[in-house]
């Protein structure tokens, strides 16, 4: 048992000083981690869309297209993000703004269109149109979209970096406390 905890508590240790690394690395460089995270993504994409139409291609009891199509679609997408990572995250958190105007607007038709039912829609009307400002200000903003991303990624990788470490030191305190195996 206490060999077992030995190898845990060490693997904890090492993966949570990795996480807090790839954290720091987030705040400290987030238009660089971006791009990384943006290739790793493409190269993920592009390896998923070859399986995707070499294993449509030799299905030959269901329909292809679809599959094919989509394999296509994402050797694409990962083409694009491998090629151009700052070109490719920049236009997803374009979509990612515009989708937040699209979804503002439509807050706003639902409350004017249901003012009458619900009564008190204004606080819908009023969140889309702080939805529609947000969508507008990434949209405008986008480089800030990027760091802020990253900011996010970077503080989920320390947090979880942190509680890695504490499991260790706390399996490792337990660990020694076991008597030792007779061999």
């Amino acid at each position: 048992m206490q060999s077992f905890l030995t190898g845990l508590w060490s693997t904890l240790m090492v993966r949570g000083v990795l996480s807090v690394i790839f954290g720091l690395c987030a705040f400290v460089w987030p238009g660089n981690f971006m791009a990384v995270l943006s290739m790793i993504f493409g190269v993920y994409l592009l390896i998923d869309g070859a399986v995707s139409v070499w294993s449509a291609l030799g299905n030959k009891q269901q329909s292809r297209m679809f599959p094919v199509l989509a394999g296509l679609l994402a050797i694409a997408i990962g083409l694009a993000a491998v090629l151009a990572p700052a070109t490719f995250i920049g236009m997803l958190i374009l979509m990612v703004g515009l989708w937040n105007v699209y979804l503002g607007v439509l807050q706003i038709i639902t409350a004017i269109a249901m003012r009458k039912e619900l009564g008190g829609s204004g606080t819908q009307a009023v969140w889309g149109i702080v939805s529609i400002l947000f969508g507008l200000a990434i949209a405008y903003y986008w480089w800030a979209g990027v760091v802020t991303i990253a900011w996010l990624i970077g503080l989920a990788s320390i947090t979880t970096g942190a509680i890695l470490i504490w499991l260790g030191f706390r399996l490792r305190h337990i660990a020694n406390r076991l008597p030792k195996a007779q061999a």
